[in-house]
């Protein structure tokens, strides 16, 4: 249940449901702090019992949902599980994924799971105040591929010091990556295209 107290010109709002962490939250006044209280005490589902449903429903029908089970079970074990889906919003989310300690991180590969799971829930199950909590999380950029080939005589250097090495197996392997290395291969500019034999 959900009870309203007006503290230092604010209105708290706190609402308590049997096996959720207490939530509290402040607004300006009385009736911007009813809606928020009425969606979280009818949205109240935890994202645990949101994964075990959505495992049941969408994942079989997914192409590639051969991974989600285990990606599902880790996320379920993880304390943010334990709270509403409508409590969980995009500060909370950015906390446990990039802030939160060793134990409690979540993957980047686990938060995939909240906009397929909150899309759901608002358009299969009703839930239609719920928002994705990870849109505003801003994705890591991962870093451009190497350019940088090899120039005139380097190729030679390498595998003429591959030799004072004692594993008679590396040169072949070098020759081997350099020979199949197509990326090379007059994708870039500077490149020098094919190399000669």
């Amino acid at each position: 249940m959900a009870s309203i107290r007006k503290r230092g010109g604010r209105y708290q709002v706190r609402i308590k449901i049997s096996g959720f962490p207490e939530q509290t939250r402040s607004f300006r006044s009385r009736s911007d702090g009813e809606p928020w209280a009425k969606v979280v005490e009818t949205e109240s589902i935890s994202l645990h019992e949101a994964l075990v449903r959505y495992l049941a429903e969408i994942t079989p029908q997914k192409k590639s949902g051969k991974r989600e089970p285990n990606l599902i079970a880790r996320l379920q074990k993880h304390p943010l599980a334990k709270r509403s889906l409508a409590s969980i919003r995009s500060s909370i989310s950015r906390r446990a994924a990039i802030a939160g300690t060793r134990r409690q991180h979540i993957a980047r590969i686990e938060l995939a799971l909240f906009p397929p799971l909150f899309k759901i829930a608002r358009k299969a199950w009703g839930m239609e105040s719920l928002r994705n909590p990870v849109e505003s999380i801003r994705k890591v950029r991962i870093p451009a591929g190497r350019t940088r080939c090899l120039r005139g005589g380097e190729e030679e250097k390498v595998l003429q010091s591959l030799e004072k090495i004692h594993n008679p197996g590396l040169r072949p392997i070098a020759e081997f990556a350099i020979e199949t290395a197509m990326r090379c291969r007059g994708k870039y500019s500077g490149c020098g295209g094919s190399r000669s034999t």
